[in-house]
């Protein structure tokens, strides 16, 4: 019977836990809506820059044409742009890998996406 009643004991703190760990979910959800909404909107300037500057130079070089590729494979699009954007903040590129295609585009885009690391 005291041992029931143990177990009963810890039990009650076992359950304690389980709340508290479901009652913070809703927090986290927000939390993950808040950060998938900054990186989206990061995404949309970086592709639309990324999409400009491809569209107003030609493939005449082959410089050029690395340097394309390197654009269309992190910033082709949207869900490119985003993957990129979250792998440079939680460790999965360098943030400098990412960072280098846009010198070719704008110097302004430089700042922005130190901007959006910090």
């Amino acid at each position: 019977l005291i041992q029931v009643a143990r177990v009963l004991k810890y039990a009650s703190s076992l359950r304690l836990v389980v709340f508290t760990i479901l009652d913070s979910m809703v927090s986290l959800i927000w939390c993950i809506v808040v950060v998938s909404l900054v990186i989206y909107t990061f995404a949309v300037l970086l592709v639309y820059g990324a999409a400009e500057h491809l569209q107003d130079t030609g493939l005449s070089a082959q410089q050029v044409q690395v340097n394309h590729a390197e654009l269309l494979e992190l910033y082709g699009g949207i869900t490119e742009a985003m993957l990129s954007l979250f792998m440079a903040v939680s460790g999965g590129a360098d943030w400098r890998d990412v960072m280098s295609p846009l010198k070719s585009i704008n110097g302004i885009y430089v700042p922005i996406f130190v901007f959006y690391i910090c």
